[in-house]
């Protein structure tokens, strides 16, 4: 019965081993080479300089340096192509968080720097940091900025760490029906507006 107990534990050690590689490459190969689209000459112009990783390294300093006499908006874009040029090329997720984190502390609005860094975080099961992003997010923007896509993009966030977290699926069900609700109302304010003109 124990020795039953013991193949079928270690069994299941082996299968989630090979699930984890099988994740981890897949993640690896995933195209990052496609944000690099739709983006400025710029950006893109750092991206196609960090072809090794020696290069990149040279592209993040230089990078560091541009980002400072910049506006807080092109800023935050710089830091997201740095956090970008961190994980292709250098393979380093840790840095493209840094950077990414850095881009949303420079503007808090910047969609591009929230996309990349909460995909990272999801792929590496890191919930209680795209937790604290979210709310660290949500509480400097402007009362002006609620129902922009960046609060509904926090909110689905936190949808995602509560909703993977066993104790507080309550929570997510309750952020899901309070997004429904808002868009609800969303858009029959804008068919009223429509109405009236």
């Amino acid at each position: 019965m124990k020795e039953t107990l013991l193949i079928w534990a270690a069994a299941l050690i082996v299968i989630f081993l090979i699930l984890q590689i099988i994740r981890g490459f897949l993640f690896s190969k995933h195209n990052w080479k496609k944000v690099s689209q739709n983006i400025k000459p710029e950006l893109a112009k750092f991206i196609e300089d960090a072809k090794s990783p020696s290069e990149a390294r040279l592209v993040l300093k230089n990078i560091d340096a541009r980002a400072i006499e910049k506006n807080s908006t092109e800023r935050a874009l710089i830091y997201s192509t740095a956090g970008v040029i961190s994980l292709t090329v250098l393979k380093r997720p840790e840095i493209a968080v840094r950077y990414h984190l850095r881009a949303l502390r420079s503007d808090p609005l910047c969609e591009v720097a929230y996309d990349r860094l909460a995909e990272i975080l999801v792929a590496q099961k890191k919930y209680r940091r795209l937790e604290r992003t979210c709310w660290d997010i949500l509480s400097r923007l402007d009362e002006d900025d609620q129902g922009c896509e960046m609060w509904k993009k926090c909110w689905s966030g936190l949808t995602t760490v509560y909703a993977n977290t066993k104790r507080l699926t309550n929570r997510a069900d309750a952020i899901r029906k309070m997004l429904n609700v808002f868009d609800n109302e969303s858009i029959e304010g804008f068919e009223q507006e429509e109405d009236d003109t």
